[in-house]
């Protein structure tokens, strides 16, 4: 579903679906050098609402957002919504050159081709990376499933909004790119890492392109689920120390073990307090899983390596998990995340850059 065609785009609400939460924006696009934010906001989702890009009640769903909207006084109709699912496909590939009417039937049907699926259940987008080899031309597909998409255009009709795109999180942070200040996109691969409260997304850039993506089944919940059930502690308790935990000390932790592969492995005994061991196997058993992504990567890309890292979504609220991994990883991470060319209003003092990057991708139209 792409956005129609408008020169500008004016107090358009940005909605990035997560399984926990919605992460708001409204915003105005006038062009590339012409990007404002107005206002961001959360809209706090309860289980079993939303998950892995598909709707499981639409009743809660609907009471959620029509209440945050009418709360925020988000008065604009149009809606741009942004998604990570395990259900989008996503592949490059070589196709001959043809003219430009023939290259949607020909793209279909090589993917239908390439993979084992029914074609025509999903809404297949492709578009040109720039590279031309031997009369063939490289092509990024995407392919949703068509009753995802008809999905949430139906909740958006339901609420009396207008859809204008669904845009996909692997898309949304390749039009972040270019904004982000200090990314060496051109000299070096970049991985954006989104620890999501399901999933762990791993999506890694060449030349400010899209390449390669992972999806990981070690997010927070992982986290928050056993240290509810080991130590009786409530979601807040754990918030509250998360917020408190020193990357520093985490990466002591994590050092002072060469071989914390699960939540049985012990960790000597030191000087911190239990519930700091447990979260760090939690996020070293993540760069384990990530790590494996990455030689994964390498192992089939010989152009660049991974130079940067950046980390976002809702733990980058916490503590400096982005220190942690840059540390574990041994890869440069950028900690601080600022625009060039974006407006940010003064009065938006919630912005947080990190937790917002797909929506203000989502809100970028190429």
């Amino acid at each position: 579903m792409k956005v129609k065609k408008t020169k500008s785009l004016k107090n358009v609400l940005v909605m990035d679906l997560g399984s926990s939460e919605i992460k708001c924006i409204v915003g105005n696009y006038a062009g590339p050098n012409k990007i404002k934010i107005n206002k961001s906001f959360l809209i706090p989702l309860e289980k079993e609402i939303y998950d892995n890009g598909r709707i499981l009640n639409g009743d809660s769903l609907k009471n959620s957002v029509v209440m945050a909207l009418k709360d925020e006084k988000v008065n604009g109709k149009d809606v741009i919504l942004t998604i990570g699912t395990t259900e989008f496909i996503e592949r490059e590939l070589s196709v001959p050159q043809v003219d430009v009417e023939d290259l949607t039937e020909l793209i279909t049907y090589e993917m239908g081709q390439y993979l084992p699926i029914d074609i025509s259940a999903y809404d297949i987008q492709y578009k040109i990376s720039g590279r031309e080899v031997d009369n063939k031309i490289e092509v990024i597909v995407g392919a949703m499933p068509k009753d995802i998409v008809e999905q949430w255009i139906e909740f958006l009709e339901v609420i009396n909004m207008r859809p204008l795109a669904l845009d996909v999180h692997t898309n949304t942070i390749e039009k972040t790119i270019p904004y982000i200040k200090g990314v060496r996109g051109q000299e070096t691969a970049i991985a954006f890492i989104d620890f999501g409260f399901q999933m762990i997304g791993v999506s890694i850039y060449e030349a400010n392109q899209f390449k390669f993506n992972r999806m990981i089944n070690y997010g927070t919940s992982t986290l928050f689920q056993y240290l509810q059930q080991e130590y009786q502690l409530t979601e807040d308790q754990i918030n509250e120390k998360l917020d408190q935990i020193q990357a520093d000390v985490l990466i002591e932790v994590a050092e002072s073990s060469s071989q914390m592969v699960n939540m049985e492995t012990q960790i000597p005994e030191k000087e911190y307090d239990t519930i700091t061991k447990e979260i760090a196997r939690y996020f070293n058993n993540g760069v384990e899983e990530i790590s494996k992504v990455f030689k994964f990567y390498n192992s089939r890309s010989a152009d660049k390596e991974i130079g940067q890292l950046i980390v976002y979504g809702g733990i980058s609220r916490a503590f400096e998990v982005d220190k942690f991994l840059g540390s574990r990883l041994g890869i440069e991470a950028i900690q601080s995340i600022q625009f060039n060319q974006i407006d940010i209003s003064n009065r938006n003092t919630d912005f947080d850059s990190k937790l917002y990057l797909n929506a203000v991708g989502a809100l970028i139209r190429k």
